[in-house]
């Protein structure tokens, strides 16, 4: 999980995305469960730190150390494209090494790690937990692309997991499942939760826009920034843009940004803990949400609970992408708009809003209302650890 890295590379548990996850290991962490932590090293690309060799490391503010398996940087370069395969079942193996000598009841392991989850299901009786962080559209490419890597990764999926826990982000899901799980394989989809800590509003005399999520094409973040940049200049003392999340598109996003006449009215904050967002949702007034995997995301749902006005688009009736996400947001507290000029209409839509605040305000109070459907992540948290329990034998 890239939201981890900073962590290992600071020495402090701070986790800058993947609530899910860290909350769960919090919670596992805390109990009186015996816990074993292994990180595994995916990154092809030159970093400042590289993790060239296995090392265990200890975070402040996480009392289980973390075993941290090196990635492609271990395998010399000789091997070109072939480092990132090597890598992986180097990391196979060693993984184990270390269920071998630990014996586990139960592991837990999350889809980046799809070929280890698969190898312990299939050749060891050890129950195996695979967590979804919803479906991919890469997820999507296994089911029809005849590539051979991806007939591998379909075997994989198909391996008789224990549990499969995928995330409720808006993403087609339970259609992926049927196709590409085991029929063996129980499942549950769920709903992150949001955090029980209730919001404080604050008010501003500027209309307060807020994106948040990774900045890379699958958010649609360029599309996001290109609707801002397309008002007229006649709104550019009436609103400010808050962008929280760091990723691939930054750089070009920043650009874009400077070179425009609302340099002035956005500012990026980069990667911002999860505990601090909910300063920032505090202040907000509208939120622009585009992704193309699906709306229902953790980030989105903190949003919900902060009570901004929504712009997303409409559901993909084909492909089955936000299907249920009006059941959580419905219309009368955000705006869906046509996916078709998706550009044109989310700028159509934000000056709608900005020279008629009443709007604003009326979806605001709308997306209270519908927070009270959302689990509190403690909840959320506890049901999965409980989950855990139950695959667990008692002593």
């Amino acid at each position: 999980m890239t939201g981890f890295e900073n962590s290992v590379k600071e020495g402090a548990w701070n986790p800058t995305g993947s609530p899910a996850i860290y909350k769960l290991i919090n919670r596992l962490d805390q109990s009186t469960d015996e816990l074993k932590l292994i990180f595994t090293d995916k990154d092809e690309k030159e970093k400042s730190i590289q993790y060239k060799n296995d090392i265990v490391l200890k975070l402040k503010g996480l009392s289980t150390s973390i075993t941290l398996l090196a990635g492609p940087q271990k395998i010399s370069a000789f091997f070109g494209k072939l480092r990132r395969y090597i890598s992986e079942f180097r990391q196979i193996f060693k993984t184990f090494g270390i269920l071998f000598s630990y014996k586990p009841d139960v592991v837990y392991i999350d889809r980046s790690n799809i070929l280890i989850a698969a190898m312990i299901a299939r050749f060891t009786r050890v129950p195996v937990v695979l967590r979804l962080l919803g479906v991919t559209p890469a997820m999507q490419e296994l089911i029809t692309r005849p590539a051979f890597s991806h007939y591998l990764y379909r075997w994989a999926y198909r391996s008789h997991f224990f549990h499969v826990v995928c995330t409720k982000d808006g993403s087609p899901a339970d259609l992926w499942m049927d196709r590409s799980l085991s029929s063996k394989s129980q499942r549950v989809i769920w709903l992150n939760g949001v955090d029980t800590k209730p919001i404080v509003r604050e008010e501003s005399e500027k209309i307060q826009i807020i994106i948040l999520g990774r900045l890379d094409p699958l958010k649609r973040s360029e599309q996001c920034i290109d609707a801002i940049l397309a008002l007229p200049e006649r709104i550019l003392n009436k609103i400010e843009v808050t962008i929280i999340g760091t990723g691939i598109l930054e750089a070009l996003l920043k650009a874009k940004v400077s070179n425009s006449i609302f340099e002035d009215c956005i500012s990026f904050l980069g990667a911002v803990r999860h505990d601090v967002v909910n300063t920032y949702l505090a202040k907000g007034n509208i939120y622009i949400s585009l992704n193309a995997q699906g709306n229902l995301s953790n980030a989105n749902q903190e949003a919900v609970k902060a009570g901004l006005c929504f712009i997303l688009p409409e559901p993909d009736v084909a492909s089955g992408i936000d299907k249920d996400t009006k059941q959580i947001i419905p219309e009368n507290a955000a705006i869906y708009v046509d996916q078709n000029n998706l550009i044109e209409n989310v700028t159509a839509t934000l000056l709608s809003l900005i020279d008629n605040p009443d709007l604003i305000a009326q979806r605001q109070v709308a997306m209270l209302e519908a927070a009270k459907q959302l689990p509190s992540s403690v909840e959320r948290i506890e049901r999965e650890h409980q989950l855990l329990k139950t695959i667990t034998p008692s002593p």
